[in-house]
């Protein structure tokens, strides 16, 4: 997907900034890349911790996963 690779090439000039890993972790969702998606979202929380668009976002993929328990342990 020429999006992702864009995105790619800009982390890679400008670094790991919030709103890039945001695009590439949607983007995932989108094409249903989930696991991908949800390794994204991980390392996004590492950048912007608690922040709570986040962790429901990493809550939502650990659902689709099929991990429920790690799913309702970032809601709390």
């Amino acid at each position: 997907y020429k999006s992702l690779d864009v995105l790619g090439e800009l982390i890679k000039i400008e670094g790991e900034l919030p709103g890039y890993l945001n695009a590439i972790g949607i983007i995932l969702v989108r094409i249903g890349e989930f696991e991908a998606a949800l390794q994204t979202f991980l390392r996004l929380d590492q950048i912007q911790p608690n922040d709570e668009y986040v962790r429901k976002k990493i809550a939502s993929l650990y659902a689709k996963t099929g991990d429920v328990d790690q799913a309702k342990a970032w809601l709390k």
